[in-house]
């Protein structure tokens, strides 16, 4: 069995050898026949009767685009809308990306064909291939551009969004509150008011300046990014927060003035106050020093009950007049 197996074993070896050749052999017949097949259809598309498709396909597309830019100029401060800009930016965005490949083959194979005389109005056909490169350069350009006007319009208009309100709701409770105050009259302590007028103009004031220039500064920035006829409302709220805060600028001036002065007057007035409340007091210590000369001049036995009683009326009086002066502020 043995003998037998070691006799037969080259017959095998050799057809399995001999296979593996043909089996080479025809894998590469089927890798040209498919490389000949791809050449073939790659000549085919270079051709000129596949060329003008293609180019004029092209340029189709990218007239679409080219008609379609106009949903990228800003027509308004809202961020929503300027969100959808945005979207179809990014469309346009992908659709010249999609194409490129393509756009670049076409104007390779079209120099070429040109070259080789191989279409029938080479100056023609090379003028629309001048006019796909051009156009798919200019909207590239026009998509970028938009691009990047619509992310500073969006980030403006977010700002502005949020500042507006933000300062007018300030500039509207400072208003409310110097109201109140001018409607409060008589007040004898004015400590409080002068706090809120000198906190409003010392400390929130200053904080509220950079806000109001923020607002200033973006809004000429997005009028220089959008025509000035969409912008009539934003230009209002804007001119509203402007004037407002002038407004309220000088009410909390005049008013710090006004409280100040009244101050001063209700100093004066309690000055005045004290000084006639002295000079009574004055008259009644003369009084009765003079009432207590008189009866030192007399005999003990000469005083009476009723000058002891007056005198401890003058002393009463004169000691009840007193405490209440001693508790006036002294404003000399």
């Amino acid at each position: 069995m043995s003998s037998d197996t070691h006799v037969l074993s080259p017959v095998p070896q050799k057809l399995v050898e001999e296979f593996e050749i043909q089996q080479s052999t025809l894998k590469e017949m089927e890798e040209q026949r498919r490389f000949s097949e791809v050449q073939h259809k790659f000549q085919q598309f270079r051709s000129p009767s596949n060329l003008e498709p293609r180019l004029s396909r092209a340029l189709r597309e990218l007239r679409s685009v080219e008609e379609a830019t106009c949903l990228l100029e800003i027509a308004s401060e809202d961020p929503e809308a300027i969100q959808g800009q945005l979207k179809h930016c990014m469309r346009f965005y992908r659709t010249l990306s999609e194409i490129k490949g393509d756009v670049e083959d076409i104007i390779k194979a079209g120099r070429k064909l040109v070259e080789d005389k191989a279409v029938s109005e080479p100056a023609k056909f090379n003028l629309r291939i001048d006019l796909l490169k051009e156009l798919y350069n200019k909207l590239g350009s026009q998509v970028t551009e938009a691009k990047a006007t619509l992310d500073t319009a969006l980030e403006l208009s977010l700002g502005l969004q949020s500042d507006i309100p933000a300062l007018q709701e300030w500039l509207e409770g400072v208003e409310s509150q110097l109201d109140e105050q001018e409607l409060t009259g008589g007040v004898q302590d004015l400590t409080p008011q002068i706090a809120f007028v000198q906190k409003s103009l010392e400390v929130d004031a200053p904080k509220w300046s950079l806000t109001k220039e923020k607002v200033k500064t973006s809004h000429k920035a997005f009028s220089s990014l959008c025509d000035p006829v969409y912008l009539e409302v934003l230009k209002d709220n804007v001119n509203d927060a402007m004037k407002k805060w002038d407004r309220i600028q000088t009410r909390l001036k005049n008013s710090m003035d006004s409280l100040q002065k009244e101050q001063l007057e209700l100093a004066q007035s309690k000055r005045e106050e004290f000084e006639h409340s002295l000079g009574e007091i004055r008259e009644w210590l003369k009084g009765t020093e003079q009432h207590l000369d008189r009866l030192d001049s007399l005999p003990s036995g000469q005083i009476s009950a009723r000058d002891l009683a007056e005198c401890n009326v003058r002393l009463l009086l004169v000691a009840h007049s007193f405490v209440p002066i001693q508790m006036l502020p002294y404003t000399y």
